[in-house]
């Protein structure tokens, strides 16, 4: 799939999340959904992880964003709901996977970089 967009994002249907997936979502933007998501999650969890999570990503490479945002997706039931496009049974389904298969695995084994998460989360939209 390309990663030009916007003629690639309408010929493919991409949602929000699969143009974050597959680079059709601004770099600017991508990182505005990371500040919000790790804005909210600080105040709810109390905590700065999500803060340096969105701190991380300001200065990292474009898979570093993507893996912050899904990091971050993961646990923001908020910033889900806004993502609806995805479609009801589809999101509930990719969510499930991200949370019990991609981020799971990749946690369990120190071999794998961020880049091979980032193909894996693509995976798991593909098979939603």
């Amino acid at each position: 799939m390309p990663t030009t967009c916007p003629a690639a994002r309408q010929r493919y249907k991409l949602d929000f999340i699969g143009g974050v997936l597959y680079g059709c979502v601004p770099d600017q933007a991508l990182q505005a959904a990371i500040d919000d998501s790790a804005q909210r999650l600080a105040a709810q969890i109390k905590s700065d992880e999500p803060l340096e999570i969105a701190r991380a990503a300001q200065t990292g490479a474009r898979f570093v964003k993507v893996a912050a945002f899904f990091g971050l997706l993961n646990y923001d039931m908020a910033l889900k709901n806004e993502l609806r496009d995805l479609g009801e049974a589809r999101s509930a389904g990719f969510y499930h996977g991200i949370r019990t298969r991609t981020i799971a695995d990749w946690m369990q084994d120190e071999s794998r970089s961020l880049h091979d998460f980032v193909e894996a989360l693509r995976a798991e939209y593909r098979n939603a």
